[in-house]
Parts: structure tokens; sequence; C-alpha cells
């Protein structure tokens, strides 16, 4: 897997946990908002009640009075209040017709929870569509001790459905959910272009050094910003490349001094024995010797061609042109520089021709 795909798969990675993290932080949130207003409502009917308390009659005067309109204000609540012998004094329209399971705050000052009935248990309450297809309807409760003057006077309980909470909550995740695939899509795509765009002049240093050859040491890399991570690395190419420049040239020219300097005494040594091959004062032993050291000094001389054509080679360029060679010739020619040796030897070189 190519560093770019692994750049941008931990970068969407990272971002989108970052993003999911985000999103349930926002759900919570706002869960927690919704329902910390549900129970400021809550609390403040008990609060209303609680101070409507006459420790005279020992009675909650705003439940006394005008209760045709208190339960009409009160009608989407379930409320139940109870004396100090826990006996029922008032019932909400509510109350009066289903039946909740919430337990009073006997050691405790408030409890709250949430209470669950089957949607065919309240028939009183206006069910819209969806939530007659729900296996339950939810209600936010409160249990509260009711006071006066730090004196217990009785306990409120208190509900509310919490269906158009949860709609709300619900079209808050959908949103959430759908939005959040959006950006994590955008973080994908937006990772793999910046990863390309972050990774851009490692491709350029990667095409640069391919272009740097031994016929083209002196070719440098740009260095864009020595201050960063990738100036740094290129400063190090350049300074292998320098160092790679120097160390070619100086085997190039070492060849080459080589070469020059065996080939100029190997071809007076050459003259010197090839005249005395023609001379008849040298006995015929000695002849054969020198022919010997003549074929050592053709191979040194073949040698020490090669070494200097090696010399040569590192400044021709990888784009040979080939052409087409008459072999013939060629060995003609060397059949001509070797018929000298083979007739001092007695010998015969017969070249024949295909």
């Amino acid at each position: 897997m190519k560093i770019r795909l692994r750049l941008a798969l931990w970068y969407s990675g990272v971002t989108s946990l970052i993003l999911l993290l985000f999103l349930l932080g926002t759900y919570l949130g706002m869960r927690h908002l919704l329902f910390a207003a549900l129970d400021k409502e809550l609390d403040f009917v008990i609060e209303s009640i609680e101070q409507s308390y006459d420790p005279e009659t020992g009675v909650f005067v705003g439940l006394k009075h005008n209760p045709v309109n208190l339960s009409q204000h009160l009608k989407k609540f379930y409320l139940v209040v109870r004396d100090t012998s826990e006996t029922p004094v008032f019932y909400s329209l509510l109350a009066q017709q289903i039946t909740l399971d919430i337990p009073l705050a006997r050691n405790e000052e408030r409890v709250s929870s949430f209470v669950h009935l089957a949607p065919e248990e309240i028939p009183s309450l206006r069910l819209n569509g969806k939530l007659k297809h729900k296996a339950y309807v939810s209600f936010r409760s409160v249990s509260r001790q009711l006071y006066y003057r730090e004196k217990r006077v009785g306990w409120a309980t208190i509900a509310l459905p919490v269906a158009d909470v949860e709609d709300s909550l619900e079209h808050l995740f959908l949103l959430l959910a759908v939005g959040g695939l959006i950006v994590a899509a955008l973080i994908g795509v937006g990772s793999f272009f910046l990863t390309r765009q972050a990774l851009s002049p490692v491709r350029n240093i990667i095409r640069k050094a391919r272009q740097v050859s031994h016929s083209h040491l002196d070719e440098r890399i740009e260095i864009q910003n020595p201050a960063d991570e990738l100036g740094q690395l290129t400063l190090v190419l350049n300074d292998l490349f320098e160092r790679l420049q120097k160390a070619f040239e100086t085997q190039k020219q070492f060849l080459a001094d080589a070469a020059h300097e065996l080939k100029t005494p190997l071809s007076i040594l050459r003259s010197h024995w090839e005249s005395e091959i023609d001379n008849p004062a040298v006995p015929h032993a000695l002849k054969e010797k020198i022919v010997q050291d003549i074929e050592n000094i053709t191979r040194l001389s073949r040698l020490i061609n090669s070494l200097l054509f090696l010399s040569q080679t590192e400044q021709i360029n990888s784009n040979f042109e080939f052409e087409i060679l008459e072999l013939g010739g060629l060995i003609q020619e060397v059949a001509a520089d070797i018929r000298m040796l083979t007739e001092a030897k007695s010998q015969q070189l017969q070249v024949v021709e295909l």
C-alpha cells in the first residue's frame, strides 16, 4: 500500500473518529438540555402547588381554587398530590384515566425517572400515527416531597409524555447521521487530495533524482524550503550527489591517467621488439621469446585500451545509436596486424571468405 493511501486513510479515519465523537456529544448534549427543560417545567408546576399550601387549613389552596380551570391547565400532565398520610387529595384529568407506577420520594427529596406504558393503555391521550406504532409511550416523571417552612406537608407526583421530545431527538439523530456521513465522505476526498498535495514535493524529488545519472551528476534538486523536513532531505540528497560526482570524476581521471601512462611505454617497447624480429643477427630462439613478449604487450595494450574506453564511456549517454558493422573488414584488419607474428613463428594465417 502506497504511503499516500495510508496517510489518507489515517487522516480520514482519525478525523472521522473526532467527528463521530463530536456528533455523539452534540446528540447527548441536546438530549440532556431537552430533558432538563422538561424537568424544569415539571418542577415549576410542583413548586406552584407547594407555594399554595395554607398552613391554617392544611390544604393546597391552588388545587381548591377553580378546579375546572386548573384541570384544563394541567390536562397534559399526569399529577397526583398526596397529604402527609399519603392519601391522594388531587388527581389531574390524565391521572384520573391512567395509572403510572411512580414511586414516592420517601427517602429523598426528589426522584426523577422514566415510566413506560403501552399505547393501548392510554385511550385518552391523542396519539399521532407514528406514536401508535411504537411499542410503548414514555413519560418523564418527578416525585417530590412538599414542604412548608421545612415541614413536610405531602407529596406530589407528576409526569409528562415525552413523545415530542423523542420525535425531536429522532429528527436530530437522523440529521446528524446524514450530515456526518456527508462530512465523512468529504473528509475522505479532502484527505486524499491534501495528502496528494503534501506529497507532491516528494514526487518532484523522486523525479529529479531519477534524472541524475553518471553523465549528469552536476544536476541538483531545487530546495524550496530548507527549514522543513523535505528541505533537509533535499540537502542530504544534493550532498550525496556531490560526493558521487567527485567519486566518479576521480575514478574517471585515474583510469585515463593510468591508461595514458602505461600506453606510451608499451607502444615504445612493442615497436622495439618488432624491429628486433627483422634483425638477422638475432638468434631464432631469442626471436621466439620476443614474439611471446610482443603477445603479452599486445594483451596489455588491449587491456589499457579497454580502461581508456571505460573512462570515456562515463561521458556517453545511454541513448546509443547502433550501426551495422561489416565483420569481414574487421577480420581483415585483425589478420593484417597479427600476420607478422605468425610469420615469425613460421606459421601461416589464412582468411577465408564464406
